[in-house]
């Protein structure tokens, strides 16, 4: 009797730990947004680079792989345009070796080239060739004479510029995601520098004119800056001081797993620098050599906890209007690590936003459904969440257990199956 008596309290000791593990764990996913859930995982299970262009290459014959790819020109043949012309240059940079660019991705630079005809809109990849068949390319490149597409090498990008002496540096990088992130924002931060411009994320389409933006940028949160869009005169001081703090974080115990060391944060860290008191001050160009801080909602009007409604169908057109109409909002940013799960729905707002700033790529975007190639094997629904929490908590259980047998007794530390075997007959 005694036996069955302690075995129930065992049974119950364990299932009290099991509950509290999993409502410790439900709670705390379910309260991150849906879109903080799709860009955790995206994270660690999305291949960020495009396979069909090696798969192709070895298939195809030269001859037929010339048929349906162009080879990009180099950056370096654009040079003398990019040194001399006054036309505003606007950049979109590709940082994984895809071989065309998806639908929603073309909308961005079919926004800047509609809103810009007298600009130069460049759109630099890292793949050396570019698909004729797959549309994007070709839907931009006949209709936009202002479009350039340009094959980039990171170390002619960052010749003449400080960062050239990252190529001395050797980094880890444990995460894919994580590698192209620091790779772009070494980019974006080279090519300002040394060219002027304007910079955009390819997951920011532009709504107005940027002309008349120099050295502008815009609010995270009250201490630091975004850097999904960027205006900046070649050779400024901030973009100086902040390839020093980047090569500094290189350096010195590169942190690898840290999104945004050399992006964000550096730059947040150079504008302290040059604005007066250390701290950002809004509109206030004089206190911040020469550069103007922008609000949030200038460059980023919609949270990126609320950037699931923007892919979704609405019958509520104000939403729309507000972002159309209003004289502060310039671009939109749709997070798209956090959303590349997410279906444009036909009448959502950036279904309607695309029919407007985008129309040679809508179809696309909209009507095809296109195949996305970055789709994750992980979609955030109610059920997986519970089996994700079940799972945790059933390896909080395994690991008490586990921890249990590892304690060190007198110097030596136990670690026998048999016993951690022993352990599930005595508790379970």
């Amino acid at each position: 009797m005694n036996y069955f008596k302690i075995r129930t309290i065992n049974w119950i000791k364990w299932l009290i730990l099991f509950i509290a593990s999993f409502t410790i764990l439900y709670i705390s996913i379910t309260q991150l947004s849906k879109a903080s859930l799709y860009g955790i995982f995206n994270i660690f299970m999305v291949d960020f680079d495009d396979e069909s262009l090696q798969a192709a290459t070895e298939k195809q014959s030269p001859d037929s792989y010339s048929k349906s790819h162009i080879l990009l020109s180099d950056l370096s043949t654009m040079e003398y345009e990019l040194f001399t012309s006054n036309r505003t240059k606007l950049f979109f940079v590709q940082t994984s070796e895809n071989e065309d660019l998806i639908a929603r991705h073309g909308c961005s630079v079919e926004a800047a080239a509609l809103l810009h005809p007298n600009g130069l809109i460049f759109v630099l990849m890292k793949s050396r060739y570019v698909s004729r068949i797959k549309g994007t390319y070709s839907k931009l490149y006949k209709k936009y004479e202002n479009i350039r597409f340009a094959h980039f090498n990171e170390t002619q990008i960052y010749a003449h510029t400080q960062l050239s002496k990252l190529n001395q540096t050797p980094r880890i990088q444990f995460i894919r995601y994580f590698a192209v992130s620091h790779m772009s924002d070494f980019i974006r931060t080279a090519l300002l520098y040394k060219y002027g411009g304007i910079y955009f994320d390819l997951d920011v389409i532009p709504l107005r004119k940027f002309d008349l933006f120099k050295n502008s940028v815009g609010l995270e949160s009250k201490d630091g800056v975004n850097v999904a869009v960027l205006a900046f005169e070649s050779r400024h001081l901030a973009l100086d001081i902040q390839m020093d703090k980047q090569l500094a974080s290189a350096s010195n115990n590169f942190q690898s797993l840290c999104w945004s060391c050399v992006g964000p944060t550096a730059l947040s860290d150079a504008l302290k620098h040059v604005c007066d008191g250390g701290e950002l001050h809004i509109h206030q160009k004089e206190k911040c050599h020469d550069i103007d801080i922008h609000n949030t909602y200038t460059f980023y009007p919609i949270a990126y906890q609320n950037i699931p409604k923007f892919f979704h169908s609405s019958t509520i057109s104000s939403s729309i209007e507000h972002l159309i109409k209003n004289q502060s909002i310039y671009s939109i940013h749709y997070f798209h690590h956090m959303t590349m799960n997410l279906d444009v729905e036909l009448k959502s707002p950036f279904a309607q936003i695309a029919q407007l700033y985008c129309p040679s790529v809508y179809e696309q975007l909209i009507l095809k459904r296109q195949n996305r190639k970055h789709k994750s094997s992980f979609i955030a629904t109610n059920s997986n969440t519970f089996l994700l929490c079940l799972l945790l908590s059933m390896l909080c259980i395994l690991f008490v257990i586990f921890i249990t047998f590892l304690l060190p007794i007198q110097g030596k530390t136990i670690f026998n199956y048999n016993v951690i075997i022993l352990a599930f007959q005595k508790y379970v």
